[in-house]
């Protein structure tokens, strides 16, 4: 029998579509609630959640035989249908299509965690646009021209 040992986390980060700023703290606790429960059953081992009126932030741990395409659009999928199922909102609820995701090592996985954690401290100062533009920069990447529409 073969052994492996991975490590592999990514950070995703996307947002309700248009950006439309509808998350409130109330359906953050109830989204982040939700996918704590259900991301293992797809393998998919959620290090910290959170979300802030327009996006989401999700560090997860994902084994080797999930493509990180498959992990993120497993968890919009779920939870959009989730929310929806929920009534939340008078229309029919989406997330963006786009998203990033990026990887962090071991060593700043729990620096990661907390940024995620503190959103709404962060985002009292810097937009989500800012965020994402400061993001990419870290870590030398072009944001697509398409990516905030």
């Amino acid at each position: 029998m073969e052994y492996f040992y991975t490590q592999i986390y990514i950070h995703y980060i996307w947002s309700t579509r248009s950006r439309v700023k509808i998350l409130t703290p109330e359906i953050v606790a109830a989204v982040n609630r939700h996918i704590r429960e259900h991301a293992p059953e797809n393998d998919i081992f959620v290090v910290e959640v959170n979300g802030y009126q327009d996006h989401y932030h999700l560090l997860v741990e994902l084994p080797p035989t999930l493509s990180v395409a498959r992990a993120i659009n497993l968890v919009k999928g779920e939870s959009s249908h989730w929310i929806n199922e929920q009534n939340f909102f008078r229309r029919k609820f989406f997330w963006q299509k786009k998203y990033a995701g990026v990887s962090v090592s071991p060593s700043q996985k729990e620096r990661v965690a907390e940024f995620i954690r503190k959103q709404a401290e962060f985002h009292r100062n810097k937009s989500f646009r800012e965020e994402i533009e400061e993001l990419f920069k870290k870590c030398g990447l072009k944001i697509p021209k398409d990516f905030f529409n």
